[in-house]
């Protein structure tokens, strides 16, 4: 797997913790109200991280995020840089 930037790792952080916290999945706006970027710059890191295959994200409607199984471990500290 490829290893997310320090920013994704931040915003997948958030991600997973606002998900246990709130059980439910951030708006675009909380992660853009929590990061101090654009929605659009949002998106990218989603996407981003998508590409990672750390999320499935679809972009159509809200909340549309599924965080896969190698995300939870990844913010947990079960999986360690292998690069």
């Amino acid at each position: 797997m490829k290893q997310p930037t320090n920013k994704q790792r931040d915003v997948l952080t958030f991600l997973v913790e606002f998900v246990r916290f709130h059980y439910r999945q951030p708006t675009l706006k909380d992660f853009a109200e929590e990061f101090g970027i654009s929605r659009e710059g949002v998106r990218g890191h989603l996407l981003a991280l998508e590409r990672k295959n750390l999320i499935e994200y679809s972009g159509n409607g809200p909340r549309n995020i599924h965080i896969t199984d190698d995300a939870f471990d990844l913010v947990d500290g079960s999986i360690t840089e292998e690069i």
